[in-house]
């Protein structure tokens, strides 16, 4: 239930290779972003999103992401297979252009998840915020994206929550407006 706790989770989650821990919280990074791009360009159908997250990192990751963002959704379906899935050709690109094999990248945002849903409960039974802890660990543009899965939020949570240790989260809107764009385009162009 702590910063360090979940910082320990991603150090566990690397193994031996701690050596690439700023290109492995630079994929994080890049993972909730990933996740956030989702959301926005499905109509921000937090189902959607679970379905894919299921497709690229398995049941159990989706349902810690569920509990992460207090979706309420229980059973998800799945993609045929990746290939056919937004989410996985993101986090391949990501774990290429961040030199890690993709098969480590795939269990380290799978071990993310579930660390990230485990450590906010306190032994007291307190729940930490997940932003906050996503601030502290992997920063302030991986705390905004996180918190734009919440349904309906549009980045309301982020600004409330963190406005008095960053209110300058709201410079991050500019990637949402350009995803709402580019669905806008793709929608078009499928019609």
């Amino acid at each position: 239930m702590s910063i360090e706790s979940l910082s320990a989770e991603i150090n566990y989650a690397l193994g031996d290779s701690l050596a690439w821990r700023p290109a492995a919280v630079a994929l994080l990074r890049d993972f909730v972003r990933s996740l956030h791009e989702t959301f926005v360009k499905s109509a921000r159908d937090q189902y959607d999103l679970l379905a894919r997250v299921q497709t690229l990192l398995g049941t159990t990751a989706a349902h810690h992401l569920e509990r992460v963002i207090c979706a309420g959704i229980y059973s998800f379906r799945s993609a045929p297979n990746s290939e056919d899935c937004r989410l996985y050709r993101q986090l391949v690109e990501a774990c290429a252009e961040r030199a890690i094999p993709f098969n480590e990248g795939k269990a380290l945002a799978a071990h993310f998840l579930k660390a990230l849903d485990e450590e906010r409960y306190g032994v007291d039974g307190s729940v930490d915020s997940a932003t906050f802890l996503v601030y502290w660990t992997l920063g302030d543009e991986a705390a905004y994206h996180l918190g734009g899965l919440f349904l309906g939020d549009k980045g309301g949570l982020v600004h409330t929550e963190l406005q008095y240790l960053d209110c300058r989260l709201k410079r991050f809107y500019t990637w949402v407006q350009r995803w709402e764009m580019e669905a806008a385009w793709e929608k078009e162009d499928s019609e």
